[in-house]
């Protein structure tokens, strides 16, 4: 939050007064003035009082410490967002045949789900929001065991709520570098930041 214009941070709500913010997501206060206004129980020492609250100083006051508190902060965010989301591999050597059905039958009433298909078609990584999930399927072993990967993204296309992530130009270099360009993470970000 800051009453001051501030724009170099992406992905990030700016809010110019507390009703404005969220409760239960983290927050950043710019500005000695504003964190002293807005954080309770203010400690000028403590740059973040509780989990979910931090403060930094304005670009005037300090600007060198501002940048690397943004940083930490970002870098605090994205964390907390991969930290939810669970990886699953589907390993199509080990499961039987009510297995695949079950699986089949979870995909098409999971709901809202992002998938996004690595490079050369190796490999397909299915986000699904609302179990915080994603699931990796081998497209080059099924391709091994006869099934074609056509038939597969066919398939997958035509299930109701599925969006494809056809681009990871909407992500930004720096977060890439964070997540050390992990692809299976391509479909998170895409349903957070949009593509």
């Amino acid at each position: 939050m800051t009453t001051k214009r501030f724009n170099s941070v992406k992905y990030f709500n700016i809010c110019t007064s507390p009703s404005d913010c969220i409760s239960d997501i983290p927050t950043l206060y710019i500005g000695l003035e504003t964190a002293r206004d807005n954080i309770i129980d203010f400690n000028i020492l403590n740059k973040r009082p509780t989990n979910n609250i931090w403060w930094t100083y304005g670009r005037t006051e300090n600007r060198k410490e501002q940048e690397e508190d943004i940083q930490s902060f970002t870098d605090f965010c994205i964390n907390r967002l991969l930290n939810k989301v669970k990886y699953k591999y589907i390993d199509i050597l080990n499961l039987t045949y009510s297995r695949i059905k079950k699986m089949v039958y979870y995909f098409t009433q999971c709901g809202h789900k992002k998938i996004f298909i690595t490079r050369g078609s190796m490999f397909m990584f299915i986000y699904v929001p609302r179990d915080e999930c994603v699931y990796g399927l081998s497209l080059s072993l099924c391709e091994y065991f006869h099934i074609p990967n056509k038939k597969i993204i066919k398939r997958f296309a035509k299930l109701p709520d599925t969006d494809f992530v056809h681009s990871t130009d909407f992500i930004d270099d720096e977060i890439r570098s964070n997540t050390n360009n992990n692809p299976h993470l391509i479909p998170i970000f895409s349903d957070f930041f949009g593509e």
